[in-house]
């Protein structure tokens, strides 16, 4: 009991919503409580042996809190007219200022008296009564095991009580205490059957228990060796019979139905009586026993199984007072079982709480925590046997894409296969975990260092790209690998997990869907990357941040008729920083949405500056998958308009063509907002993503950008030209105009006119300028030239 108290204490310390506790035992003889469990607040512990054993009648102080909380079996408070003066005395010595006392009562027993009390001390304050509920639970878990000490206390006292009633009964009670002390329902059975075989001449007694309405056999116990055989056919049958009480009656189904026994000892009468072919069936197995009693099992005078008694070798004739007896300890049988099952649960939700502190909920991998288990017990193993091992990082490319168009439900679909995929690709005396979202962590053991290592994450790297065919439509993945060694690459789990990590980001950088490994020049770069996050975090608020403006002209007039606003970063320590550097750290950090922010603003704040100059053309800026994503992009868009004061028709905002299909539906939510301010809209590098025409043409678009990829190649490829022209072709039909970015050349630009591009930009006009440098080019009006080029220079198209 101490113990269980000692687990009580700790969980209720550990809930740290009070600051001490006693728990008092009702002890029966004396009429009194007892403290069994004292935890003062901090500076007064020295005083809780003293306090030990305290003891308070519940005849002689009824104000006590405790003594009322007993007695009326609801919570009782400290107060200061239902408390007694010296009570309230003692606790203001241990500066409590609010008292709280809750009954303990034993679950599944309302009726019954409490078995102590639970008093709560809080010294600052009052306790708060979310508390109760908890401790409710608590009680619950812990007192659990208590119910089998109480009742072994009662039942200890009803034998004493029957002993000097009637002491001939004596022996046959001394079993009540010890199975209520069992933990497995086999024991309980066969204690129970012990007892009764010494007592009474039967020789085989089956068990049987309620389960989804069918009573199944759960023991099948012998009273001698040589009925063993006997027992063992009757098992072998039962296993696989149940008794289903919708449409049985007799036998072992009677006594459950009419919880009340059935008692026989002729067995050919049994034959006869309307019961089932499985009652008489199992009769003739018992090979014809002179008398079957069938008593039922009980628990709060309600059945919850039966037993059935067999004397297979005479007529037994059972007194009205030992049949009398048998009932109250099958009474005491019901108990001992419900007992079992409550440990059984409790020992299930312990096992299952155990679990799920160690493994992850939707795959049943190991977790984080149990990965570092592994991973430190296998070093240790390693480090032994001098052997070498792999630790791998696998993350998941875009698994955003999965959530974003199908759902998260599909997401979660998608983890389970790819788990099933990775478990595939491994041995079983491999680890795979997920360390958390899309990423998950393998360990390789017993490989040699011959590469084999490698063709393993080979192997999971294709096993993951294969495409996912069960979330409503094809949909495929790529991965990164980044592995380390042991003990190359580190002797901690630290040090391997963070090279494995480092070796992961490489991976990515390199393109994603590839397999590197750790090198220490790996953790230097992402050093550097780092430092340059650090840097680009203040950058903008540094005023580092700059805006260069590359004009775009139409194809037509080649007249200028617009610029788009391309961010540059001089930093006063690295120099000018290249966009393919930074942008990706600030996508990847989500510093993007802030910068992109910014840069909205800093454009719309020059458009208008220039059209106060005379100087009427629209700015384009990129706005970002993430930015394009983030809550009330489209309310902060229209508040930088109200802000800066630019007309919404010189914005132009350039969406990608992959952020708008990752869920289009509300892609064209965001997009139909942009049009209701009337701000044009232009889908940036077609032709190099999904493509989807059918979207396309839902999307409220005025213009699609050609892709610099095609127009860089298409003076020299005839696929290239082919493919230019089909992008010509279809926003011509939708009405879009088309703007080609990355012209060069002069051969390009004819190609483009022949084709009927709308609007062109590139370094052939203009390189991106600064915006004093962009203003004089507006003052000079500077205008492309369209003069032809040879048709020599011209491919023919495919």
């Amino acid at each position: 009991m101490s113990s269980l108290l000692d687990l009580l204490g700790e969980e209720i310390e550990r809930l740290g919503l009070v600051d001490g506790y006693i728990v008092n035992l009702f002890d029966n003889d004396g009429e009194i409580l007892s403290s069994q469990k004292v935890r003062l607040p901090s500076e007064y512990r020295y005083l809780e042996d003293t306090y030990f054993g305290y003891k308070v009648s519940l005849k002689g102080d009824t104000r006590n809190t405790n003594v009322r909380a007993f007695l009326t079996r609801r919570i009782a408070r400290l107060s200061t007219h239902e408390s007694s003066e010296d009570e309230r005395e003692s606790l203001a010595r241990w500066r409590v200022e609010d008292c709280v006392a809750l009954p303990l009562m034993l679950e599944g027993q309302p009726e019954a008296a409490p078995i102590g009390t639970l008093m709560l001390l809080k010294q600052g304050g009052s306790i708060d009564e979310r508390i109760f509920a908890l401790i409710d639970e608590l009680t619950a878990l812990f007192l659990a095991p208590v119910r089998a000490a109480w009742a072994s206390a009662y039942l200890q006292d009803f034998h004493d009580r029957f002993q000097r009633a009637a002491g001939e009964h004596a022996r046959a009670l001394d079993f009540i205490i010890e199975i209520n002390n069992l933990t497995a329902l086999e024991s309980v059975f066969d204690k129970f059957a012990g007892d009764v075989f010494r007592q009474i001449p039967f020789e085989c007694i089956g068990f049987f228990l309620l389960e989804d309405d069918l009573l199944k056999n759960k023991r099948v116990s012998v009273a001698a060796p040589r009925f063993q055989a006997i027992g063992d056919a009757w098992t072998s049958y039962l296993r696989d019979c149940d008794y289903d009480l919708h449409s049985l009656s007799g036998g072992v189904s009677h006594a459950f139905l009419k919880n009340s026994p059935l008692m026989f000892h002729d067995a050919q009468e049994l034959l006869h009586l309307p019961m089932s072919e499985m009652d008489k069936q199992a009769l003739r197995i018992m090979q014809t026993p002179r008398t079957l009693l069938v008593l039922p099992i009980r628990y709060q005078g309600k059945p919850i199984g039966s037993m059935a008694f067999f004397s297979l070798t005479q007529i037994v004739a059972i007194p009205t007072a030992d049949l009398q007896l048998l009932e109250k300890l099958a009474a005491f049988l019901g108990t001992a079982v419900i007992n079992c099952k409550n440990f059984a649960l409790n020992q299930a939700q312990n096992a299952e709480l155990e679990r799920l502190a160690t493994h992850d909920v939707l795959t049943g991998l190991p977790n984080r925590a149990l990965l570092r288990d592994r991973l430190q017990q296998g070093m240790a193993r390693w480090a032994r046997q001098r052997q070498a091992a792999t630790i791998a990082f696998v993350d998941l490319d875009h698994f955003k894409n999965i959530n974003d168009t199908l759902g998260h439900s599909a997401g979660d679909r998608a983890l389970v296969a790819i788990t099933n995929r990775l478990r595939t690709c491994l041995r079983q005396s491999d680890t795979v975990a997920r360390f958390g979202g899309d990423e998950f962590v393998i360990i390789l053991e017993d490989l040699d260092n011959n590469g084999n290592h490698e063709q393993v994450l080979q192997r999971v790297l294709e096993g993951l790209c294969e495409p996912i065919r069960d979330l409503g439509q094809d949909f495929s993945l790529s991965c990164s690998i980044g592995y380390c060694r042991y003990p190359d690459d580190g002797e901690d789990a630290d040090t391997l997990l963070n090279a494995a990590d480092v070796a992961m980001y490489q991976a990515k950088q390199l393109g994603r869907s590839n397999i590197q490994c750790y090198s220490p020049d790996m953790r230097v770069n992402a050093g550097k990357r780092l430092t340059l996050e650090g840097k680009l975090r203040h950058a903008a608020e540094n005023n580092e941040l700059v805006l260069h403006y590359q004009p775009k002209a139409d194809l037509k007039t080649g007249r200028i008729v617009g610029v788009e606003a391309l961010v540059r970063w001089q930093n006063p320590e690295l120099g000018m920083v290249s966009p393919g550097v930074f942008i990706p750290i600030a996508e990847e950090s989500g510093l993007i949405v802030p910068i992109g922010d910014w840069i909205l603003r800093t454009a719309c704040t020059q458009a208008l500056a220039w059209q106060q100059a005379g100087f009427s053309i629209p700015v384009a800026v990129n706005l970002s998958a993430k930015q394009f994503q983030s809550p009330g992009i489209a309310a902060r868009v229209r508040d930088t308009l109200n802000a800066t004061g630019l007309d919404p028709h010189y914005l132009e905002l350039e969406l990608t063509e992959s952020m708008s299909m990752g869920n289009p539906e509300k892609s064209i939510e965001i997009m139909q907002s942009f049009k209701a301010l009337g701000i044009t809209l232009t889908i940036d590098d077609f032709g190099t993503g999904y493509s989807n025409l059918s979207y396309l043409q839902r999307f409220p678009l005025d213009k699609l950008k050609l892709d610099q990829s095609f127009v860089r190649d298409m003076a020299d490829s005839p696929e290239a030209l082919a493919i230019s022209q089909a992008v010509l072709g279809v926003a011509h039909s939708l009405r879009l105009k088309v703007v080609a970015e990355g012209v060069e050349t002069a051969e390009q630009l004819q190609l483009l006119m022949d084709n009927h591009c709308d609007e062109m930009q590139g370094y052939y006009f203009s390189r991106p300028l600064p915006a004093e440098q962009c203003t004089q080019f507006l003052q000079q009006k500077q205008q492309l030239s369209l003069a032809p080029v040879s048709p020599s220079k011209v491919p023919t198209p495919v």
